[in-house]
């Protein structure tokens, strides 16, 4: 595509890279999450061959995210799994931080609801010893969600429950009737 070529003539592998990057940040924002996600993977490829590995990590959580909004759940979930882990190893922090509260947003997505929580308690902790706003205000709407996650999974058992008391309640009904028929039979 153009922006490959735009950015292969940058002449450095890494502001090659760079220039990959912030196409896909512009791509991406211009509402073409599947040309981001495509321009993300390229930047954190070239970011991998300079050696950035804290840019490529960054490239790779963007691209997971982009996943989630395309909602490729489970390979977003792996993908940002790997890539806050990697940003740990690199102490990007920050990077870390938002990529394992949106792991939890995809396990969410997957009915994972308790690790989905346990993430969002440390996307929570690192919010707020970095003093990260954006991210302590993402934590505290994906609480939300999963705590409507759960209320409608409660509300399900809940449902499920009273149709099995129905259910027990009218075959009890018409054991009783066969009971009663039957002894007015013999009687």
């Amino acid at each position: 595509t153009a922006a490959r070529e735009l950015a292969g003539r940058a002449g450095d592998a890494w502001l090659a890279a760079r220039a990959l990057s912030i196409l896909a940040y512009v791509t991406a924002e211009g509402d073409d999450p599947a040309a981001g996600l495509e321009l993300f993977d390229a930047a954190a490829d070239a970011f991998a061959r300079v050696g950035d590995r804290r840019r490529e990590a960054l490239a790779r959580a963007n691209a997971g995210s982009l996943m989630l909004e395309l909602g490729r759940v489970e390979e977003a979930s792996v993908r940002l799994h790997a890539a806050a882990e990697t940003s740990r190893r690199v102490g990007n922090a920050p990077t870390a931080a938002v990529a394992t509260h949106n792991v939890g947003v995809a396990r969410r997505l997957l009915g994972d609801l308790d690790d989905a929580e346990a993430l969002q308690e440390r996307a929570a902790a690192a919010a707020e010893v970095l003093r990260h706003a954006r991210l302590a205000s993402s934590v505290a709407t994906e609480r939300v969600y999963l705590a409507l996650a759960r209320d409608a999974s409660a509300e399900v058992l809940v449902a499920r429950a009273e149709e099995a008391e129905r259910r027990a309640t009218a075959l009890t009904a018409a054991a009783l009737a066969a009971s009663a028929l039957a002894a007015a039979v013999r009687a």
